[in-house]
């Protein structure tokens, strides 16, 4: 058993005497875990600066519980734009959550990925993501710096003097 909790009772008899012995195991493990990472868009493979960060989601099944119904708050993950795997797992936009659906079964791992608006600085963003049949829902807050494009470049300067011509010669890298 993975959670919730096992009831075992054993019964001694000897003659007309009888003694139980009942004893419960209370099992508090979560069905799931959850990353949240975000990658600036000028660090993303022929990225750009475009004021995006790519947030990606991480969900895990953990003692091989499903994924299938699984439930996803995300205040920034977009209506369309995002992508899933593996192949073929959906999710459902009901009010303002999301339900994890069509996931093969013995699926490990599903990952959501979507762009979102960055702004200068630190940004942060919260899921939590409720395992199948209820429970407490798994929380996870990713954290992203971003920095303006001219924050990006760092110039170095550096001379060379020539005593013969009375020369320097500068190099900007």
């Amino acid at each position: 058993i993975n959670n919730g909790s096992l009831i075992n009772t054993a019964t001694l008899e000897k003659g007309d005497y009888t003694k139980d012995s009942t004893k419960t195991a209370t099992f508090d493990k979560k069905p799931i875990s959850v990353d949240k990472t975000g990658t600036p868009d000028y660090q993303t493979s022929g990225g750009t600066h475009n004021n995006q960060i790519q947030w990606q989601i991480k969900i895990t099944s953990e003692y091989g519980t499903t994924l299938n119904e699984c439930v996803i708050e995300d205040s920034k993950l977009p209506d369309s734009g995002w992508t899933i795997s593996p192949e073929g797992a959906t999710i459902t936009k009901e009010g303002d959550k999301w339900t994890l659906s069509n996931v093969p079964d013995g699926t490990k791992d599903v990952t959501i990925t979507y762009s979102a608006p960055a702004t200068a600085g630190s940004n942060s963003n919260t899921v939590n993501v409720t395992p199948p049949g209820g429970g407490t829902p798994v929380e996870k807050e990713g954290k992203v710096e971003y920095k303006q494009e001219e924050d990006l470049i760092t110039p170095t300067k550096s001379g060379k003097y020539d005593a013969d011509t009375h020369t320097i010669t500068w190099t900007v890298e």
